[in-house]
């Protein structure tokens, strides 16, 4: 049987300042993202991890090295917002106000300006997560809320246009148990560590 973890990365500074991050924008965790993390490395102290993978980026990194020694996977790294990051949703809206509506609708349609379509991270995401399928042990994934969200719809069996009908809060849990053909999200953003 897999287990698999879903973790977000602790809040971080451009989270704090309301910005899209994405790829480029890449900040080190805030003071409470600090004590979120030690929260988390309590919480799985007696978990014995198969392996830790974690989105190359700071904030993703920073958090996963509170569980152990993380091998970096480019495939769950946050979606390339392109020119959208470093930005704050005031600037998005003003400059790219029927893109921003259509991301809160229907992100399976946006392709972010000098970045990729969302369902282009979706697709490595999925894919990248379906090959831990096949293996076993305890897996902790260190990502991203929209890597999260594309895993949920997935194993969820939901359209992806309805993703954010999820919560999905900094250094939140989520749970995957397969076994076989049987796929179970046991529960997802689960902050009791908090």
């Amino acid at each position: 049987m897999a287990k698999i973890y879903l973790i977000r990365h602790g809040e971080s500074v451009a989270n704090t300042e309301g910005c899209y991050q994405g790829q480029t924008y890449d900040t080190h965790l805030s003071v409470l993202g600090k004590k979120q993390i030690q929260a988390l490395k309590n919480r799985f102290i007696k978990t014995k991890f198969t392996a830790i993978f974690s989105s190359p980026l700071l904030r993703t990194v920073e958090t996963a090295e509170a569980l152990g020694s993380p091998i970096l996977v480019t495939e769950i790294l946050e979606t390339n917002h392109g020119q959208w990051e470093g930005k704050t949703v005031a600037e998005i809206t003003k400059i790219w106000p029927q893109m921003f509506d259509d991301w809160q609708n229907f992100p399976s349609k946006v392709f972010f300006p000098e970045g990729e379509a969302f369902i282009e991270t979706y697709q490595r995401t999925v894919d990248w997560v379906s090959s831990l399928e096949y293996k076993k042990g305890t897996f902790a994934v260190v990502t991203h809320s929209n890597i999260i969200f594309a895993i949920l719809t997935y194993y969820l069996n939901r359209d992806l246009d309805k993703m954010w009908d999820f919560d999905i809060q900094p250094t939140c849990v989520s749970l995957i148990e397969i076994n076989g053909d049987n796929r179970q999200v046991i529960y997802y953003n689960d902050v009791s560590h908090l």
